[in-house]
């Protein structure tokens, strides 16, 4: 893979950017088979060697393959690079199936309140083959009363807690966990953004989540997972707070709209509700945009005020939301930035840095002890805290 990426490195300007028009295109061709009509002509343009290197880092490989299907002129060794990642995803996806089925009954048995978010339940419910989706982690959000007593279930199973200063987790506030086993690595949420300090300018409510959860098929396996207004908010907001750049992200939203079908008026009311609006808003507006996700203006405008989205055309134009390399940019610290409200955003940026020259300067002293007391204290501090709670 270190070699696929020199590949895209190694491309000139014109060429980058004639490959990322053909990854966007192909992607948006998985889901709509007249947005294959324009392919041959890209592909006859396009560094087509590049484009199974592209797929990967942006994790629609399986994607990108869909949405070749019958198209002409597409070299044999491209077909198979995408195809291997693909089968490479659906293993994976099986290995991670297995472990949410154990976690699962654990969970069922102890009478707790779950959901799966994001990673195979996305894979194998949005998508037409669960090879289309690549991701490796196992998201599961609890209830918060039961946060405490699934992290113990976990580690009754096997599963080694990641988290070893939990000093450092209570202060943060942690709204989540790693857990890894032999072959999975569980997030295991009480909320569905990390930091308290991240957290303030929103008013999520996880705990109603997880209660307006229903139940889906992911490979044979019946699990909890949000509701489809819940799953859209959660897949737009985590690719926001995530600087956006993956193309499997703005996917994840037209895939979602276009199998869950959601009510997009309660979206913008529950948006509205978790003061969340802003950046969900531009991630619904970049998979319109980008992949002919079927989302109406109205509601991309209601979400996302003008100023924002003004300022969202202006530094794309500059730099292009989708880039094949990982560097930061312009459109990636934007993103991060927007907030619940435009004021909110513009003041983001400098507070950003001087948030992170503060951890420079006092940079925080490393407590990995694994202390038995700070961790009740941190599973304490969730326990009582009023953050999140529904009205």
């Amino acid at each position: 893979m270190a070699d696929a990426f020199e590949l895209l490195d190694g491309l000139t300007r014109p060429e980058r950017r004639t490959v990322r028009t053909l990854l966007v295109r192909t992607t948006a061709a998985s889901g709509d088979p007249d947005a294959r009509l324009e392919l041959p002509d890209l592909l006859a343009t396009a560094r087509v060697d590049a484009l199974p290197a592209a797929a990967a880092m942006h994790r629609v490989s399986g994607s990108v393959l869909r949405g070749l299907d019958g198209v002409a002129g597409v070299p044999d060794d491209v077909r198979r690079q995408l195809a291997a990642v693909k089968s490479r995803s659906a293993i994976r996806h099986m290995v991670v199936t297995g472990a949410l089925s154990q976690a699962g009954r654990a969970l069922d048995a102890g009478g707790l309140a779950w959901a799966v978010m994001k990673g195979p339940v996305v894979a194998a419910h949005l998508y037409p083959d669960v090879g289309d989706r690549s991701y490796a982690d196992l998201d599961l959000l609890v209830a918060r009363r039961d946060f405490a007593r699934a992290m113990q279930l976990l580690e009754e199973l096997g599963y080694e807690n990641l988290t070893h200063d939990w000093a450092l987790a209570e202060q943060m506030l942690a709204g989540e966990v790693g857990l890894r086993s032999s072959a999975v690595h569980v997030d295991l949420h009480w909320h569905i953004h990390y930091a308290v300090e991240d957290r303030r300018p929103f008013g999520f409510q996880p705990d109603a989540m997880v209660d307006r959860a229903r139940r889906v098929d992911v490979s044979r396996v019946a699990v909890p997972t949000l509701d489809p207004v819940d799953t859209l908010i959660t897949l737009a907001f985590h690719a926001a707070r995530s600087d956006g750049h993956r193309l499997m992200w703005l996917k994840d939203v037209e895939r979602a709209v276009a199998v869950d079908e959601p009510d997009l008026d309660e979206l913008v009311r529950r948006c509205r509700a978790y003061g969340c609006g802003p950046p969900v808003g531009l991630i619904l507006g970049r998979a319109r945009n980008l992949l002919g996700a079927d989302i109406p203006d109205e509601i991309v405008r209601a979400t996302l005020p003008r100023a924002l989205r003004e300022a969202d055309r202006a530094i794309s134009r500059v730099e292009h939301p989708v880039q094949l390399h990982e560097r930061d940019t312009i459109t990636r610290a934007f993103t991060r930035s927007v907030k619940s409200s435009t004021v909110a955003s513009f003041v983001a940026v400098p507070d950003r840095g001087v948030r992170s020259l503060r951890r420079r300067l006092r940079p925080h002293q490393v407590n990995e002890s694994d202390d038995v007391d700070e961790k009740r204290s941190y599973l304490d501090a969730v326990a009582h805290s009023t953050e999140g709670r529904s009205p």
